[in-house]
C-alpha cells in the first residue's frame, strides 16, 4: 500500500515532464531517450493499481465501505492534487493534462488517465523522429530561434514610435525621422512575420509545417508541445505561459491589426516630422541675411568737407533710426515669450497625442483581455489594470488641445469599463473563495469519516460539512470561472451527502 501511494505520488511530475521541446537535433533525441523513461515508470504504476484494484474489490464488498471513504483512493479526495500542482504551476487550461474535472478521483479513473500519458508520450516520440528525419525542417527551425518573438518583436518597434517631436530642434528633428524611418522598415518585417506564421499554420499540411510556423512565432524564447485534447487542441507552452495553437492564429491575427494600424500611425508621423524640419529651415533661411563687405577708400579734402557739412543731418538721421531701433528692439523682445510659448505648445501637443494614442492602445488590450468569459481572476485583474492605466493617461490630456474632446468622450466609456471588470472581479473572487471553501470542508468531512465504524456523533459532523459545502457551491453564480468545477463537484458532494444521511438512518 504504502508503495503504491509512494508511486503516486510521483505522477504529477511524470505527467508534466511528458513534453516535447522543439529545437536542437541533439537535444530532441535526448528527449526521446526521456520520455520512453517516463513511459515505462507510468506502466509500472498502472501494474501497481490493477494489483491494488483486486485487493480494493475484495475488501469493500466485504467491509462495505462508502466509495471514496478508507480507500487508497482517498488520497485524492476532495479531489485533485494533480490538478492543483498544474494551476499552481501556473498551467492555467493545461490542467486538463492532469484531471480537468477535479472529481474525486478512483484508481479505475486513474488508470484511465495514465493510459491517456502513455499514449500522449508516444505521440511525442514519433513527432520527434519525423522532425529529425527532416533536415529542412530542423534548419528552418535553428534559424528562427535565433530571432526574438513576434510579440517582443512588435513591442519593440511599438516603444521605438513612442516619440515627442523636438518641433524647435533641427538636429534632434532629423534623428526622430531617421527613427521613425528604420522603425517603418521593421514594422513591414513584423508583417511578413506574421504573413508567414498564420500561413504555416493554417494552411500545413502536416505536423511539420505547423511547428515551423509556431517557432516563427516564439522565436528566441523557445516552445514546447505540452498537451491536446478535443476543447483546446493542441496545447504549447514558451517561457512558463501556456497557449492553444487556436491562440496563436488569434494573437497573430490581433498583431496584425495593430501592425497595420502602426504603419498608418509612422507614416503620418513621419509626414509630421519632415514637415516640421521644412517649417525649421525656411524660418532659417528668413532670418539669415547676406553678408557684404565694406571697403575703405581713401576721401579727399573736398569729400571730408561735404561729409563734415552733413553731420547735424546725420545725427538727426541716427536719431530718429534709434528711436525706430529702439522701438523694434523692445518689439523682438515682446516676440520671444511667444516664440517660446508656440514651441512649448507644439511639444504639449505631441505629448497628449501619445497620451491619447497609448490610452487606447492600452483600452484595446484590457478589452481582448476580457472576451470569451469565463477567464481566471488574474485575467480580470490585468484588465482591471490596463483601463485604469488608460484611464490615468486621458485624465492627463489638457483641455483645449486638438484631441482632449476625443478623450473626454473616451474617458467617460473607459470608466464605465473600468467600473463593470470591477464588479466582475469582486464576484469572481467571492465564486474562487466559495469553492476553495466547498472543498476544504469536504476533504474534512472525507478524513472524518475514513476507517469507519464511527460514533453517531461523527457521521452528523460530517453530515453537516457536506451540507456546508454543498451550499457554498450551489451560491457560486453561473458563468463564473469556479461555475463549471463547482458544477462538477456538486454532483459528488451531494452523493456523498446522501449515502451518509442513509447511514445515520440505521
Amino acid at each position: 500500500m504504502a508503495d503504491l501511494k509512494e508511486l503516486i505520488n510521483e505522477l504529477p511530475n511524470l505527467a508534466d515532464s511528458l513534453k516535447l521541446s522543439v529545437g536542437d537535433a541533439n537535444d530532441i533525441s535526448q528527449q526521446v531517450a526521456h520520455i520512453s523513461n517516463v513511459q515505462d515508470k507510468l506502466k509500472q504504476i498502472q501494474e501497481e493499481i490493477e494489483e491494488e484494484l483486486g485487493w480494493e474489490k475484495f475488501k469493500n464488498q466485504a467491509m462495505g465501505v462508502l466509495p471514496f471513504l478508507g480507500t487508497v483512493a482517498s488520497v485524492f479526495i476532495p479531489g485533485g492534487f494533480l490538478v492543483d500542482v498544474a494551476i499552481g504551476a501556473g498551467a492555467g487550461f493545461i490542467a486538463e493534462k492532469f484531471d480537468n474535472s477535479e472529481t474525486e478521483l478512483t484508481l479505475n479513473d486513474l488508470q484511465l488517465k495514465i493510459e491517456d500519458w502513455v499514449n500522449w508520450g508516444e505521440w511525442l516520440k514519433e513527432t520527434a523522429e519525423y522532425i529529425l528525419s527532416d533536415s529542412e525542417v530542423i534548419n528552418k527551425i535553428n534559424s528562427q530561434i535565433k530571432k526574438s518573438s513576434l510579440p517582443t518583436q512588435f513591442q519593440i518597434v511599438d516603444e521605438s514610435l513612442m516619440i515627442n517631436l523636438a518641433f524647435g530642434e533641427p538636429k534632434i528633428i532629423q534623428q526622430q525621422i531617421r527613427q521613425i524611418i528604420q522603425a517603418q522598415k521593421d514594422l513591414l518585417q513584423v508583417q511578413q512575420r506574421l504573413n508567414d506564421v498564420i500561413n504555416y499554420i493554417e494552411n500545413g499540411q502536416d505536423i511539420l509545417k505547423i511547428l515551423v510556423g509556431i517557432s516563427a512565432f516564439f522565436g528566441k524564447s523557445g516552445f514546447a508541445l505540452e498537451w491536446f485534447d478535443d476543447e483546446h487542441g493542441l496545447i504549447i507552452s514558451s517561457n512558463g505561459q501556456f497557449k492553444a495553437l487556436a491562440d496563436v492564429i488569434d494573437e497573430c491575427a490581433f498583431l496584425k491589426e495593430k501592425t497595420t494600424a502602426l504603419i498608418v500611425h509612422g507614416n503620418t508621423f513621419r509626414g509630421q516630422a519632415e514637415q516640421a524640419l521644412k517649417n525649421l529651415e525656411n524660418q532659417k533661411k528668413k532670418v539669415e541675411a547676406p553678408k557684404t563687405q565694406t571697403i575703405i577708400v581713401p576721401q579727399t579734402l573736398e569729400q571730408r568737407s561735404k561729409k563734415s557739412a552733413n553731420i547735424k543731418q546725420s545725427i538727426l538721421v541716427i536719431a530718429s533710426s534709434l528711436a525706430i531701433l529702439g522701438f523694434g528692439g523692445w518689439m523682438c523682445r515682446d516676440k520671444f515669450p511667444q516664440l517660446q510659448l508656440q514651441s512649448l505648445s507644439f511639444n504639449q501637443e505631441g505629448n497628449v497625442v501619445t497620451n491619447l494614442q497609448s490610452a487606447q492602445k492600452l483600452g484595446m488590450e484590457a478589452a481582448v483581455m476580457v472576451q470569451n468569459p469565463p477567464h481566471p481572476i488574474v485575467v480580470w485583474q490585468q484588465a482591471l489594470l490596463k483601463w485604469q492605466q488608460a484611464i490615468n493617461l486621458l485624465e492627463s490630456v489638457s483641455e483645449g488641445t486638438s484631441v482632449s474632446a476625443q478623450a473626454h468622450k473616451q474617458l467617460a466609456n473607459y470608466r464605465v469599463n473600468h467600473h463593470a471588470i470591477s464588479q466582475r472581479l469582486m464576484t469572481e473572487s467571492k465564486a474562487a473563495a466559495n469553492l476553495e471553501s466547498a472543498q476544504k470542508l469536504a476533504m474534512e468531512a472525507a478524513v472524518m469519516v475514513q476507517n469507519p465504524p464511527h460514533p453517531t456523533e461523527v457521521w452528523q459532523q460530517a453530515f453537516f460539512k457536506w451540507q456546508q459545502a454543498i451550499n457554498l457551491l450551489e451560491a457560486i453564480p453561473e458563468g463564473t470561472f469556479a461555475s463549471e468545477k463547482a458544477k462538477e463537484k456538486l454532483s459528488v458532494y451531494k452523493t456523498n451527502y446522501a449515502a451518509i444521511a442513509t447511514r445515520l438512518k440505521y
